[in-house]
């Protein structure tokens, strides 16, 4: 009787690693596929800010990005120059000084935005939390940084 409830209790702990090992690299998959449509939201955005008449500073921080290879690889890099310009290009510029196509593409990225937040904060707790940060670990797969429009 021990035997069975032993060997019960042994499968259910194996059940339960391979599930949080499939389930964290479920959480990765989800935060890269956010932040694809994250990107080419960006790289729509970075079109429009090129044909707007923006500051030699914001131009530097616009061909950075546009010079950055797409995909994850450079990931925060990417969302902390993009903050920098937005940041930056609201100030400067009054809601009437910016085109229909800015502001509807920014409202996007505002949704998409907060989706990829809420993945990046699951996928955070996950990479800090056992088992899944040892096969974080194993996996080298990290927390992210947050949009932050």
């Amino acid at each position: 009787m021990i035997k069975i409830l032993l060997l019960s209790f042994v499968t259910l702990y194996i059940f339960w690693l391979i599930l949080n090992f499939f389930l964290l690299i479920t959480k990765n998959l989800r935060v890269i596929n956010d932040f694809k449509k994250l990107e080419s939201l960006l790289n729509k955005r970075y079109g429009i800010l090129d044909n707007m008449m923006i500051s030699d500073d914001n131009k530097k921080y616009l061909e950075e990005l546009k010079s950055l290879p797409k995909g994850i690889k450079y990931l925060n890099r990417k969302l902390a120059l993009n903050y920098i310009l937005s940041k930056t290009v609201n100030e400067s510029l009054s809601d009437e000084n910016l085109p229909d196509e800015y502001k509807i593409v920014n409202a996007e990225l505002a949704n998409i935005g907060e989706i990829y937040n809420k993945d990046a904060d699951i996928l955070k707790r996950a990479v800090e939390i056992f088992p899944k940060s040892f096969y974080a670990r194993f996996l080298n797969i990290k927390s992210v940084d947050y949009y932050r429009g």
